[in-house]
């Protein structure tokens, strides 16, 4: 009973199929990594959030975090990672975000029940946990986050507690976050080597 309604937990977030070791199987609001945003949103609109000044550009543009206007039950804010040049706007990651403004203690709470809840589903799994890390993000060295990062073929599922700080909160109007993330083995590990360098 307890690993049904934990189950049930998880795939309020995204639904997956049996084959849900690859990272292309899970959806978060019915999109998948791997596939042209261009089934879910027009090109016009993909065009206007590119050229949108709330829009998230990683270095020299390689891709761009986006907005997508979803509303949703789960979450405050969902958005994909596009390459900005690719004319079939395929998804590199899938984000949904709950905002937790000053109060990392139940941010840290949510991101241990998501963590829990996808352990029980992969058991062998084992994810690598990350504390107190430095943002790569703000160059001030004052933001810091937490992290579980599960390891699937071909990507990652990623739960972050981000706590901005003052100088970040104060200049882009970030919020204190958790993200819950399906994302690409491209795109993690363009990030690790490239994105903040």
């Amino acid at each position: 009973m307890k690993y049904l309604l934990l189950a049930l937990f998880l795939i309020s977030f995204f639904q997956f199929s049996t084959k849900a070791d690859d990272i292309r199987e899970f959806e978060l609001e019915g999109m998948s990594v791997g596939e042209s945003l261009l089934k879910f949103k027009d090109k016009k609109f993909i065009q206007n959030r590119l050229n949108d000044s709330n829009t998230f550009f990683y270095k020299n543009k390689t891709f761009a975090v986006i907005g997508l206007d979803i509303l949703s039950d789960l979450f405050e804010g969902i958005s994909a990672t596009i390459k900005p040049k690719d004319k079939n706007s395929i998804i590199y990651a899938i984000e949904g975000r709950l905002f937790f403004p000053n109060d990392m203690k139940k941010c840290r709470t949510k991101m241990d029940e998501i963590s829990n809840d996808i352990s029980s589903i992969f058991p062998d799994v084992k994810p690598t946990l990350l504390n107190s890390v430095k943002h790569g993000y703000d160059k001030t060295g004052n933001t810091f986050f937490d992290a579980y990062l599960f390891e699937l073929s071909n990507g990652h599922l990623e739960i972050f507690c981000i706590d901005w700080s003052n100088e970040i909160t104060k200049k882009e109007n970030f919020t204190d976050e958790l993200k819950l993330i399906i994302n690409s083995q491209e795109l993690r590990n363009w990030i690790n080597k490239e994105a903040f360098n």
